[in-house]
Order: structure tokens, then C-alpha cells, then sequence
């Protein structure tokens, strides 16, 4: 027609093809197009780049334009995070807060399609700032008390489209009780909420207040996971068909985000060198390490699931595969448990066949090795004078009564791991998903662990757990889940909810802690801490699944396995 679009949807078109280009395989831009899909993505990139500044994306006051600014930072923050996007996201957050983006918009618009769009904007910027976090630190500049802005409501684009044209009987103030296109987004909202709360209360674990009790508790922290995750499975899984290729993508997105809360907590005192955790907690950690590489492996290795393999990457960077690799020689792990860990470990780092498990080891660790050095010459990093010896008190390695780790499993090749029969073509997810837990069983919490540890079948060795003082009981908040809330339907039993169903997260579980106290703690003294009932209490109804797996209640997803198998003419090719 002989007219120039706005600037600002050039902008949004041209970072619409820019993540277009980037959940492409590279066979596929290949063969469409003849081009390299690094040179396609590097064109794109540079378009969406220069739309951007004739936008005047860094002043400008459009919704459109930061609508355009966030579509070009998520498919850049994905696998490879540096300094230059950290600082764009924080230039994003001020934009966007200076746009009123952190507070709600129905105080001031009525728009049905304004308000889920600012809405959702916010929260994928609430994202990408704790993925550039996570990348390159320091941490999440969004805090909890800064925003109140709510999750944009579970509902589908026509309603909000069909509402905006002033059609009537469709509610727009409530979520929809079904899989919506909003679903997937919104549990993965959900559970980042969940991350930056996390953030914000474990260097409280550390710390002591006045009277020498702790802030918080690893047994408190974990409560509200558990908390958490099953209100979350009470509100999204009676929405998933156990047939549609999307709910089964939302689950093993959801079981990357849910298990990656215990890792968070747990993984830095599970490497700890001069004490060694607690069995229990220990198991709970591999376990979660586990999965969350599996719930990986299912999405880019499925050929039906591979189409959204590109996402993976802003989810995890495989952190957990190095941590199960030193565990793995460390601890020394059940035979069943050794064998399925190193399936992930040998997918995660392309690991030749044909080695011994510690030759492979010794690889992964040289070859990291290697490249810290490199780091540190290229950055001229020195290590401090006065830096303590982990190696004056090493952990030591735990033998197994059947002989050590001379009588460890040989892996066997990625290629015949629990997804094997993905690559051959096969549509049945029996394998595809960590296996699901049991229904709860009814038990009084013992006052020691070892006899409930037993009931466990096929359960780690009992371990002594006398190496760690157990003190008294400390409290822990009791929380409700209460239907019809968000986000995760996790309320203090004594607060107060307004009447729209998507709450802010602030009025919910994501309230901070008292006041900071005094310092000068040991890491270990969180462990110290530990309520052990209250622990044995969350996770001792977890089924141990194959491998010797902990499966936590109410891990994603709790349906058979065995229904998940989708008709020949959903099959994508």
C-alpha cells in the first residue's frame, strides 16, 4: 500500500521472526530457506536490533515497543547469558517500571487484551530477570514487595479478543477451570514466583537472630515447596488430558521448574567438605538433579516433543549433571540408581561408549579443569592467601557393603537409556516421564528415621545419622491450599484473599522474612537446624521409583504412564 508501519511493530515483527528463526532445527532452515540457520538468526537479530532503535526502545513509552524488547531478549537468554544482556534486562526493568508495568492494570484500564498483555509482559520480564541472575549474578533486581502486579488470567486469546469486541456473557475477571493457551506460561510464571521467593530467604539460612534461633529453616523452606507444588498439582492437573501433546509438554516444563526448587535449596550443602548430608536429604537431591536432566532428555529427545527443545535451554544448563558427577564418585550411589544417573551423564556431556564410569569421570573433570585455568589466566584471577583448604578435612568416599565401587555398573550408552525406544520411533511415553508417584499413604510420623527408612522398597542403605545433631523441634508455618487462588493456590492460613482469582504474589506465600540478625554462622548450621519429624513428615510417603529414584509427592505428573499414549493421528512428524 505504500506505507511505512509504526516503528514499534516493526519492531514486534521483526522479533517475532527472530524467535520464528531461532525454534527452528538447523535441517529445517536448511532446507526452506538454503541458508545457515546461524546467518538466518544473525540477519534477524540485526533487523529486530535496528527496529528497535528507530523505535527508541531505551525512551520510549509505548507498550508495543517493550512488548517488542522483551520478544528480543527471551530467545538471547536462553543457552549462552552474558554482562551486555544482564544490563539490557535491567534497562528493561526500569523501563518497564517507569511504564507502571509492576503494578496492576485494572486500576486503570478496563481493556481485556491491555490487561493480559501488560500483565504478561511483566511476568516474562519478572523471568528474564532471574535467568540473567542465575547466569552472571549478582541477583534478581525485581524484589517480592516491589510489584503487585497479578498473573495474567488462564484464558484463550478468542475470549479476550471476543470481550474486547464487546460481545457479552464472557467473564474475563476469572481463570478458566480447562487447558487454555495460557496454561504453559502460566505454571511456568508460577513456578519462577516460587524461585525469586527462594532467593530471597535462603541467605537467611545463615543467619541468627538475636535469641540464637534461625531466621529460616531448611525444614520451613522445604514445607512451603511441598506446599507449593501441591497446590499446584490441585489446580493444573485436573486440566491435563493425559492424550494432548501439550499437556505432556507442560508437565515435563513444570518438572524441570518444580524439581529445580530443591536443588536451589539443597546443593550447597550437599558439596560441603567437612560434613556430609543427611541420607535422606541427600537422596532427595540426586533424585531431583535426576529428573530434572530426564525431563530434558524427554523434550529434545522425543520426536514429537523436540519442536519446543529450543526453550530448554532457559530453563537448565545442565548445573545438575556436574553436580551429580562429583556426588556419583563421592557418595558412591546404589547400583540401580549409578546405572540411570549415568544415562543423563552421558547425554548431557556426549560422552564417548566403551569407558569405565571413572574414566568418564576423570574426563569431565579434566576437561573442566582445563577451562577454569584457561578463565583464570585470561582473567589473571588469583587465589586469596587466605583461603580455606577444602582438602584439610575431605569428605570421605562411602563404600558400599557389596564390594565399593569396584563393583560399580557400567552405563550403558544414551542410545539404550529409558528413552531409547523415543529414538526408534516409538510414540509411547511409558519411559518418557520420571515414573509417577503412589497415592500418599496415611502414616504417623516416627520419632526415629531408621524404622521408616525401611518401609521404603528398594530404599538407600540406612545411614547412621548420628553424625549430625538433631535439636529440638522448630515450628513451621502451616499453610492451606485454597482452590480458585494464584499463584499456586498458596495462602497462610490466617490471610485474607480479594475476590479475583489471580491474586498478586505478594499476598501469598512470597512474603519475606523478620528482619536480619546477627552473622558469623557456618553453612552448616542450617543443616544443624533441621526438624527431622517435620522432614520425615513431607517426604516420607515418597515413592521410590525405578532406579531407586525419591519421587517427592506430588511431582509432576501424577497420572499412569501408562494412558499417556496418543492416537496415530495426533502424532506429529
Amino acid at each position: 500500500m505504500g506505507m511505512e508501519p509504526r516503528a514499534s511493530f516493526q519492531a514486534v515483527l521483526f522479533a517475532a521472526l527472530l524467535n520464528s528463526v531461532v525454534s527452528m532445527t538447523d535441517d529445517m532452515v536448511q532446507v526452506q530457506f538454503g541458508v545457515e540457520k546461524q546467518t538466518m538468526i544473525d540477519s534477524f537479530r540485526e533487523g529486530t536490533e535496528a527496529a528497535l532503535a528507530r523505535a527508541n526502545f531505551l525512551r520510549t513509552t509505548k507498550l508495543e515497543t517493550i512488548q517488542a524488547f522483551v520478544m528480543y531478549l527471551i530467545p538471547l537468554c536462553r543457552n549462552e547469558v552474558s554482562r551486555a544482556h544482564s544490563a539490557l534486562t535491567g534497562s528493561l526493568i526500569r523501563l518497564a517500571e517507569c511504564m507502571g508495568l509492576h503494578r496492576d492494570p485494572t486500576t486503570y484500564s478496563s481493556s481485556p487484551v491491555e490487561i493480559q498483555v501488560r500483565r504478561l509482559i511483566w511476568y516474562q520480564i519478572c523471568f528474564l530477570d532471574l535467568r540473567t541472575c542465575e547466569a552472571v549474578g549478582p541477583r534478581p533486581q525485581i524484589r517480592l514487595d516491589d510489584y503487585d502486579t497479578r498473573f495474567p488470567l488462564n484464558i484463550d486469546d478468542v475470549d479476550l479478543d471476543r470481550a474486547e469486541r464487546g460481545e457479552g456473557g464472557i467473564d474475563v475477571s476469572k481463570d478458566r477451570n480447562h487447558f487454555t493457551d495460557m496454561t504453559i506460561s502460566l505454571m511456568r510464571f508460577e513456578g519462577y514466583e516460587m524461585h525469586r521467593f527462594l532467593w530471597t530467604e535462603r541467605p537467611k539460612l545463615d543467619r541468627k537472630c538475636a535469641d540464637g534461633k534461625s531466621e529460616v529453616t531448611i525444614t520451613s523452606l522445604l514445607s512451603r515447596v511441598q506446599s507449593f507444588q501441591a497446590a499446584m498439582e490441585k489446580k493444573y492437573l485436573p486440566m491435563l488430558s493425559k492424550t494432548e501433546l501439550l499437556h505432556v509438554l507442560a508437565s515435563e516444563l513444570y518438572g524441570i521448574v518444580s524439581n529445580r526448587l530443591y536443588i536451589s535449596i539443597l546443593q550447597k550443602y550437599i558439596t560441603s567438605a567437612r560434613s556430609r548430608m543427611p541420607e535422606r536429604l541427600r537422596q532427595l537431591t540426586l533424585s531431583a538433579a535426576t529428573m530434572i536432566l530426564e525431563h530434558g532428555m524427554a523434550i529434545e529427545q522425543h520426536p514429537v516433543l523436540s519442536s519446543w527443545a529450543w526453550i530448554v535451554g532457559a530453563l537448565h544448563q545442565h548445573h545438575c549433571a556436574l553436580l551429580l558427577v562429583s556426588e556419583i564418585y563421592v557418595a558412591n550411589p546404589e547400583p540401580a540408581m549409578e546405572q540411570r544417573i549415568w544415562k543423563c551423564l552421558d547425554y548431557s556431556f556426549n560422552l564417548p561408549t566403551g569407558l569405565s564410569n571413572v574414566e568418564k569421570t576423570r574426563m569431565v573433570l579434566e576437561e573442566l579443569v582445563g577451562k577454569t585455568k584457561a578463565y583464570s589466566a585470561l582473567k589473571r584471577v588469583r587465589v586469596p592467601a587466605d583461603m580455606p583448604q577444602a582438602g584439610l578435612e575431605p569428605r570421605q568416599r562411602v563404600q558400599r557393603k557389596e564390594g565399593g565401587r569396584d563393583g560399580s555398573t557400567q552405563s550403558e550408552p544414551s542410545t539404550s537409556g529409558p528413552l531409547s525406544h523415543l529414538l526408534n520411533g516409538n510414540a509411547n511415553l511409558q519411559n518418557l516421564v520420571p515414573p509417577s508417584p503412589s497415592p500418599p499413604q496415611t502414616s504417623q510420623v516416627q520419632s526415629t528415621l531408621v524404622p521408616r527408612l525401611n518401609t521404603f522398597p528398594g530404599a538407600m542403605p540406612t545411614v547412621d545419622w548420628g553424625t549430625i545433631d538433631m535439636p529440638a523441634t522448630v515450628s513451621v508455618s502451616t499453610y492451606d491450599v485454597i482452590p480458585g487462588n494464584s499463584p499456586g493456590n498458596l495462602m497462610p492460613t490466617t490471610a485474607q484473599q480479594g475476590e479475583s482469582s489471580n491474586s498478586s504474589p505478594n499476598s501469598t506465600m512470597y512474603e519475606g522474612g523478620i528482619a536480619a540478625g546477627s552473622n558469623g554462622n557456618t553453612a552448616m548450621d542450617a543443616i544443624n537446624d533441621i526438624d527431622w519429624n517435620d522432614i520425615e513428615e513431607m517426604f516420607g510417603d515418597a515413592e521410590v521409583g525405578a532406579g531407586n529414584m525419591l519421587i517427592p509427592p506430588f511431582a509432576f505428573p501424577s497420572f499412569s504412564a501408562s494412558n499417556l499414549q496418543w492416537p496415530a493421528s495426533g502424532r506429529m512428524q
